[in-house]
């Protein structure tokens, strides 16, 4: 039996091995356990024993049948052979003789069926026959996997592919699978208007290369059908060209077509040899143009390769000149006197008028958002002190809450010593009576037990009632706190609101700044009331006329230090903090360490000072990053500077 499911199996697997539809497989062998026949020590190449006719056993309600199967004899002569098989797992044993050709019925003891049915045989005779148990290894082909796409069956050459990863050649040339560099077959599939290139891996376009480009691969590519000696599409002799590499023959004769020759006669063009470099037209130049030859001037005439009119039109000409000059220039000047007057002063006026209009429109522009910002910081400012106000007033509802607790904690021990007390007081009375062995200690000691409950209901009641007045007030400074809450984060949501606003306006007023430099520019040199001494040096810092080494914002703030009887240190550079060199307020300026400021000097222990990070115009940018990268504090500004953060309401 094992032997025949074993033959099933190699047949399913040999089947499935030709069932597959795959041009690239792998090979991956199994052992098995089989039984092979020997002829004096010759293995035959057929089976002298096989297992047929299989029937398991059976039970019912009308009696039991026992496994039984049928032992074919293959060999030309009688065998006496041993049965070796296994039913319900135990290992059973059987002698029979089976003449040649023919078979034997071999009935087990039970009615169990095992896959593994044979075991083995013992052949007694004919002698030299005999069976072995060997492991014998059988192939088992199955498609290769390829890499792309997460392992699927790799693609036959001429299978459609988009990745050379999917094919079993390891190759995907123009769309198709192939075993090499080149197209499946040599055959790219070109379309009707494509030429194969004689290396069959692309296809190229017909007539597609334009004159003087070289084909890829293949002439029929050039639109002209021809190439010249280096290889680029060119013209055949006869047509007309430009130059001599654009014709096969490589000359451009000097008619202007392509042929073997580079001086040809130019008449039978209708025009003459120039000088054996070119074929030109006659009389084809009028006064003032540019000539090759003299011939193409009309008049005949040329000087310096420019064409003049003729002698006789040349003399009428200079004195018809000398007489119209001499009027023209009298009225001209006239003329020209008048409208000078006129003109020359109207567009300095209109300018002028033009330039102030845009002025004032941006002092008004700017003093708007000015105002609009003051207003949003006082907004800011009131919802913030509404905000301290109310975690006061919490802190406050807290500390009451913390009060009551207390107190109420404190009653509770009050309490609890004086029931204590009233229980040393009552026991003291008892043994008191005890001692004196009075006849009506019954009484006296129900009356003081009595007492001492009275007294101790009245302080349970007081201590309900002081826990009653405890809850009371925490429910009303519960309530209380939660409203403040959400008076609090209602005035949070609004100052969110003022901040969105604020950056809006800050958005705003950058884009003014700088779309505005010359209202900037006017206005640092009104602010300076100095506008006769200053001019802007070429990097557009303001500086003194007398001296353009002596820098305005500099000056100025070694003026306010003089003023407070302090010194600007020599080692120091005043910094614009919005980085608007023409922002010269003095809260725009501050005093930083030269080699940390300027970024041609040396390192500092808090390196080089990055000006590009801060947004040009934008005040708070540039505290932010002076507190970022110089790591300054509120403490570390100037004094100056310290009152323009409060005033701003920025945090640092």
């Amino acid at each position: 039996m094992k032997k025949y499911l074993f033959f099933l199996v190699l047949i399913a697997i040999i089947s499935n091995v030709y069932a597959l539809d795959c041009q690239y497989q792998v090979n991956n062998p199994f052992w098995k356990e089989d039984i092979n026949f020997y002829e004096n020590g010759t293995r035959l190449n057929y089976d002298v024993l096989t297992v047929s006719e299989i029937h398991p056993g059976w039970k019912s309600m009308f009696g039991n049948g026992n496994l039984n199967f049928r032992l074919n004899n293959h060999y030309l002569s009688e065998v006496n052979v041993t049965v070796n098989y296994i039913t319900a797992g135990q290992l059973y044993s059987q002698n029979v003789v089976i003449v040649s050709k023919g078979y034997v019925t071999i009935t087990g003891p039970t009615e169990h069926f095992d896959e593994s049915l044979i075991s083995g045989f013992i052949i007694h005779s004919p002698t030299g026959l005999e069976a072995k148990k060997e492991n014998l290894s059988f192939d088992n082909y199955t498609c290769r996997m390829c890499p792309s796409a997460g392992n699927f069956t790799c693609l036959n050459d001429g299978q459609n592919c988009t990745d050379s990863l999917q094919c079993g050649g390891n190759n995907c040339i123009r769309g198709l699978c192939s075993n090499s560099k080149v197209c499946f077959n040599n055959d790219c599939k070109c379309s009707s208007d494509e030429i194969q290139c004689t290396d069959n891996t692309r296809c190229v376009k017909k007539n597609s290369v334009q004159l003087g480009f070289k084909p890829i691969c293949n002439i029929q590519e050039c639109i002209t059908g021809y190439t010249n000696k280096n290889g680029a599409c060119a013209l055949k002799n006869g047509e007309p060209c430009s130059i001599s590499d654009d014709c096969v023959s490589g000359i451009c004769n000097i008619a202007g077509f392509c042929g073997n020759e580079k001086v040809v006669p130019c008449e039978p063009y209708g025009k003459l040899n120039c000088n054996n470099q070119s074929c030109l037209a006659p009389s084809t130049k009028n006064i003032s143009e540019a000539y090759t030859c003299e011939f193409e001037c009309k008049t005949k005439r040329g000087d310096g390769n420019v064409c003049i009119i003729a002698l006789e039109d040349e003399i009428f000409r200079e004195r018809t000149k000398i007489y119209f000059r001499n009027g023209l220039i009298a009225f001209c000047a006239v003329i020209i006197l008048i409208i000078s007057m006129k003109f020359a002063i109207l567009p300095y006026v209109r300018r002028r008028k033009e330039e102030e209009e845009k002025r004032e429109k941006a002092e008004e522009d700017f003093e708007q958002i000015t105002e609009e910002i003051r207003k949003l910081n006082e907004d800011k400012e009131r919802l913030e002190n509404s905000i301290s106000n109310l975690n006061k007033e919490n802190e406050k509802l807290n500390d009451e809450k913390k009060r009551l607790n207390s107190e109420l904690i404190k009653a509770e021990e009050d309490f609890d010593e004086g029931l204590a007390e009233l229980k040393r007081r009552e026991q003291a009375q008892i043994r008191e009576l005890n001692e004196k062995k009075i006849g009506a200690s019954k009484e006296a000691e129900e009356r003081i037990k009595k007492e001492v409950e009275k007294r101790r209901q009245n302080y349970q009641e007081k201590i309900k009632e002081l826990e009653e007045s405890y809850n009371n007030q925490k429910k009303r400074i519960d309530s209380k706190i939660k409203e403040n809450t959400i008076r609090s984060q209602k005035i949070d949501g609004d100052i969110r609101a003022l901040e969105l606003k604020e950056e809006e306006l800050e958005h705003r007023e950058r884009k003014f700044n700088e779309n505005n430099e010359v209202y900037w520019k006017n206005k640092a040199l009104e602010d300076s009331m100095q506008k006769n001494n200053l001019i802007f040096n070429e990097k557009g810092y303001l500086v003194f006329k007398d001296n353009p080494n002596n820098y305005y914002h500099v000056w100025k703030y070694m003026d306010y230090l003089k003023k407070r009887g302090e010194k600007l240190p020599s080692n120091v550079s005043i910094h614009h903090i919005d980085r608007n060199k023409y922002n010269n307020a003095l809260w725009n300026l501050i005093p930083i360490e030269s080699k940390v400021h300027d970024i041609r000097n040396g390192e500092s222990k808090f390196g080089k000072f990055n000006h590009n990070v801060i947004e040009t115009y934008n005040w708070k940018s540039g505290i932010r990053e002076l507190s970022k990268q110089l790591n300054m504090k509120f403490k570390d500004f100037p004094k100056h500077i310290q009152e323009e953060i409060k005033k701003r309401g920025l945090k640092i």
